[in-house]
C-alpha cells in the first residue's frame, strides 16, 4: 500500500514486489522454522487492499461529447450528442460512442445474448448496440462523489482538531486585522446566520486549470486535459493546500478545452452536489461520533485569467471589456 499511496509505484509493480516478498519469508521461514504461513493468506492485489481498507473513493462516470462536453449517463446514452446551446440551435450531432468490431465478434461467439448484456452492464463503459456490437465512447467524464470524499475527509487525524483550532484561533486575534479568508467580509456575510452551534460550517476553494498530459513540448502533440478540485479554507494555511486534504472533484477529458458556454456542461454536477451541501448533512467525526452537521459553501474561485473568466462566466482576456472587477476597456 505504502508503495503505492506514497511512491507511485503501479499496482501491476506493487504485485511483483509483494509477490517476491512473501517468496523470500517464507523461504527464510522454512530454512529457520519459523511459521510465517500467514503472510501467503495476504491479499495479492493492492485494489483487494483499498476495497478491505475503505479507501476506495466514490466515481462517477459520464460519456462526455468531445465536441460540447455535454454528459450522459452510460446507461441511456443516446448515439449523437442532443446538446443545444439555444432553444433554436442546431442540435451539437456528434457521435458520442466508437464500435469495436473484434470485440464484437468475440462476444458473439462465446457469449449468449442475456451474458452479453449482464457483463456490458456490469462493465460500466461499453453498450450494445441494435446490432449487438458493443460501443466505447469516445470520451468519458470522471467525478469524485464531494458527499463521501467528506466523509473521508473528516476520519483523517487532527482534521476535524486542526479546523476548530484555527476558528477558535482567529476570533482570539484583533478584529480590525485581516489574516485569513475567515476574517474578510464575505466569508462572514456567507456564514454569518451559522455562527453558533456545534455545527461546521465549511468555505471552500475551486480550483480548476488545464494542462498538457503529453508535457508542454512545443514540438510535440498539444492537448488539454482538466482538473476541478476543491481545497477547505477552514484548515489552518500550512494545511489547506496539501495534497492529502485536497479533493479531486473531477477530470476534465483531453483533447480540447470546453468554452466559455460548454464549460457550464462539466460544472454542472459538481455544482448541483455542492448546492445540496448548503443544505448540510450529517456525519461522523471522531469529536462526534454520532454526527455533526456540515455545511460547505464555495467561497473562492482559483485558476488563471482564462479559466477564471470561463468558469465564472466572464468575458475573455482578449475581449475590450475584459476585466472582471472594472470597466476598463483594452484601448484605455
Amino acid at each position: 500500500m505504502w508503495l503505492c499511496l506514497v511512491c507511485g509505484l503501479s499496482k501491476l509493480n506493487c504485485k511483483r514486489v509483494r509477490d517476491d516478498l512473501v517468496e523470500i519469508i517464507l523461504s527464510v521461514s522454512g530454512r529457520f522454522g519459523f511459521n510465517f504461513q500467514f503472510v501467503s493468506s495476504t491479499p495479492h492485489d493492492v485494489r483487494t487492499m483499498n476495497k478491505r481498507l475503505n479507501l476506495e473513493a466514490s466515481f462517477e462516470r459520464y460519456v462526455c461529447c468531445l465536441k460540447c462536453f455535454s454528459l450522459y449517463d452510460i446507461e441511456t446514452a443516446p448515439d449523437d450528442c442532443g446538446y443545444q446551446a439555444a432553444s433554436k440551435s442546431q442540435p451539437c450531432g456528434a457521435e458520442l460512442f466508437k464500435s469495436n468490431p473484434v470485440s464484437g465478434v468475440l462476444k458473439t461467439q462465446f457469449f449468449s445474448e442475456k451474458q452479453q448484456k449482464n457483463r456490458i452492464r456490469n462493465d460500466g463503459l461499453v453498450r450494445l448496440s441494435g446490432q449487438r456490437r458493443p460501443r466505447v465512447p469516445h470520451s468519458t467524464f470522471v467525478t469524485q462523489s464531494i458527499t463521501e470524499w467528506l466523509k473521508w475527509f473528516f476520519s483523517l487525524p487532527m482534521v476535524e482538531e486542526s479546523i476548530d483550532q484555527w476558528a477558535h484561533d482567529l476570533k482570539a486575534q484583533d478584529s480590525d486585522s485581516v489574516r485569513d479568508v475567515a476574517q474578510g467580509q464575505v466569508w462572514k456575510k456567507l456564514f454569518s446566520s451559522n455562527s453558533t452551534g456545534s455545527g461546521l460550517y465549511l468555505g471552500f476553494s475551486l480550483f480548476i486549470n488545464w494542462f498538457n498530459p503529453l508535457k508542454n513540448k512545443l514540438a510535440g502533440n498539444q492537448l488539454s486535459m482538466g482538473i476541478i478540485s476543491l481545497n477547505c479554507l477552514n484548515l489552518p494555511p500550512r494545511l489547506r493546500y496539501q495534497s492529502k486534504y485536497t479533493c479531486l472533484a473531477a477530470i476534465i477529458p483531453s483533447p480540447n478545452q470546453p468554452t466559455m458556454i460548454t464549460i457550464n456542461n462539466v460544472l454542472r454536477p459538481i455544482i448541483d452536489e455542492i448546492y445540496d451541501l448548503n443544505n448540510g448533512l450529517t456525519i461522523s467525526t471522531p469529536e462526534y461520533p454520532h454526527g455533526r452537521k456540515v455545511v460547505v459553501k464555495v467561497v473562492t474561485l482559483v485558476g488563471d485569467i482564462v479559466a477564471a473568466h470561463k468558469a465564472a462566466g466572464f468575458k475573455s482576456h482578449s475581449a475590450n471589456k475584459f476585466c472582471s472587477w472594472c470597466e476598463v476597456n483594452a484601448s484605455d
